[in-house]
């Protein structure tokens, strides 16, 4: 795991910044309790990354 995510601290938007610096090209995706408030969430954001809409999914449990 790189020392900066582990400077960062635990949090999926800080790990998204993180990944947008190493991945610079990349599309993400993040899945986590603040981006999943909506009653189809969950599905919108599972069909997106099934879609390829996305190269990257961080997420929680």
């Amino acid at each position: 795991m790189s020392r900066r995510i582990k400077f960062l601290g635990i949090g999926t938007q800080k790990l998204e910044r993180e990944a947008g610096y190493t991945f610079p090209r990349a599309k993400l995706l993040r899945w986590d309790s603040d981006i999943t408030k909506g009653k189809y969430s969950h599905g919108e954001i599972l069909s997106k990354f099934r879609a390829h809409k996305a190269d990257i999914l961080i997420g929680t449990q």
